[in-house]
């Protein structure tokens, strides 16, 4: 079966192990794109690998509401974060659809994080979120106006491969990913983790329909690993389901 044309790897710039293994798989075609969290530890050092490497143009931005290190001050001071002023990640996600009259700080925060990464020199070529947050009914129309402000011409869909969601989920996820469909925000119909995507493999269409998101992270013993597949090979898992190399950049790139 041929690999997804968009193999997109979350977290760059979150911690080093997660860095470095991200951008060898990057430099070596393994995936497509990677999106960097530009409120983590490791973003400066991040960026600077990304531009000595020459891949700014494979990167977008992993925008956080549950992680990090907020940066601007208004949402300090809502329940996004904890008592030092820190990103925490809140039960459940009903508090995260009711903005109030947090909407215009959380607004401003998403903003900055997006504009850190082009003010880094780099380019954004997509956009999605740490723990699905840009999904959120709220949140998702503030990611859309953000989008369209810095010409981003794709924002990752909602997860729509795991059959045993929840049938309010499943109908809101078709709704929302058919608006980034019609606002030409989106360049797939599905989208979703390796072990999720492993389970339909071969049911679901072309490559060209799909976003596999996948998490590299340095084992133990050196190897790139999925963090969703502890100890296992990334690249062995992907030949061993996908023995068809991946598609060419350029064409990734083109979505």
């Amino acid at each position: 079966m041929t690999r997804p044309t968009l193999i997109v790897a979350d977290d760059l710039g979150a911690e080093p192990y997660k860095t470095d293994a991200i951008l060898a798989t990057l430099e070596s075609g393994l995936i497509t794109h990677a999106s960097m969290m530009s409120t983590s530890n490791d973003f400066d050092r991040a960026c600077a690998l990304v531009h000595d490497r020459g891949i700014g143009n494979r990167i977008g931005v992993h925008l956080s509401l549950s992680e990090g290190t907020p940066l601007t001050d208004g949402i300090r001071q809502t329940a996004f974060c904890d008592a030092e002023g820190r990103f925490q990640r809140l039960p459940g996600s009903g508090r995260l659809m009711r903005l109030g009259a947090h909407r215009d700080v959380v607004a401003r925060e998403l903003h900055a994080q997006a504009v850190r990464i082009l003010d880094s020199g780099l380019m954004l070529a997509h956009v999605d979120s740490h723990h699905h947050v840009h999904i959120q009914p709220a949140i998702s129309l503030l990611v859309v106006r953000i989008a369209r402000e810095l010409g981003v011409r794709r924002v990752r869909l909602a997860p729509n491969m795991r059959r045993s969601a929840r049938l309010g989920y499943r109908v809101y996820a078709r709704a929302h990913n058919r608006r980034l469909r019609r606002l030409g925000l989106a360049t797939t119909r599905y989208v979703g983790s390796l072990p999720q995507f492993l389970r339909l493999a071969g049911t679901i269409g072309p490559a060209e329909d799909y976003e596999l998101v996948v998490h590299p992270v340095l084992g133990e013993n050196g190897q790139i690993e999925d963090q969703d597949r502890p100890g296992e090979s990334l690249a062995a898992l992907l030949d061993e389901c996908f023995p068809e190399p991946p598609a060419p950049v350029g064409a990734a790139a083109a979505h």
